[in-house]
């Protein structure tokens, strides 16, 4: 396994962080503790800036438009969990909805970037 591949291996493993954090913090409730909460969004940062960087590296093949596709739709799913997860976590309680569009919006973030990193193996 070359580099490259290590460099998405390690963008999943904080996708899966963040689920893995968000689902343990969900089960504890409010108030979140200190350590999942910043180590969620520690990861969705590093995350989000992972999936930046390999979409923009040189040897990108963009040839390939579906590899762009799922690019950039993982990169706007990131984006916004990040921003319903900053406004779930503010003082104020937020409505149900928001709390399920955070959900859905990370699940799909894991799903996007697992079909981006496969079509770029193996395309």
């Amino acid at each position: 396994m070359n580099t490259e591949n290590y460099f998405r291996l390690a963008a999943l493993i904080m996708l899966g962080l963040i689920i893995l954090t968000g689902i343990k913090m969900r089960n504890a409730g409010k108030p979140y503790n200190a350590f999942h909460f910043n180590l969620h969004k520690f990861a969705a940062v590093i995350s989000l800036v992972m999936v930046i960087l390999i979409f923009l590296r040189p040897e990108n093949p963009w040839s390939v438009l579906s590899a762009v596709i799922p690019a950039l739709f993982t990169m706007v799913l990131i984006f916004l969990s990040m921003i319903s997860g900053g406004l779930i976590s503010a003082k104020k309680e937020m409505p149900a909805q928001m709390k399920i569009a955070h959900m859905m919006t990370g699940y799909l973030s894991v799903f996007a970037a697992v079909v981006y990193f496969l079509i770029i193996i193996f395309l």
